[in-house]
């Protein structure tokens, strides 16, 4: 194979990853609760500047490219499963992260 196709397959492959990145997004914000077990809030604003507010531990929203954010409620031991990885990066309980 020439340097010259080579750089050819390199632009596709660029070209595929940048569109795989412009495709219609879905963000998902979950609120967590607080090891302390104080009360916590976070608004989630979509790109029509439509605004919802997670006030309860495990609700979520969605929003997706267009539109406002959609609230619902996760499932904790569902939630845990789905994102293992995550919570395994989690200080112990009574510990900070650094």
């Amino acid at each position: 194979m020439n340097f010259h196709r080579l750089i050819r397959y390199a632009f596709a492959a660029s070209a595929v990853l940048l569109a795989a990145c412009t495709s219609p997004s879905l963000t998902r914000v979950v609120l967590l609760p607080s090891a302390d077990g104080a009360t916590s809030a976070v608004t989630v604003r979509g790109n029509n500047d439509t605004e919802e507010t997670l006030s309860k531990p495990y609700q979520r929203a969605t929003a997706r490219a267009r539109g406002g954010p959609v609230l619902d409620q996760v499932d904790p031991a569902r939630l845990r499963a789905d994102n293992a990885a995550l919570f395994d990066l989690l200080p112990p309980p009574g510990e900070r992260a650094r």
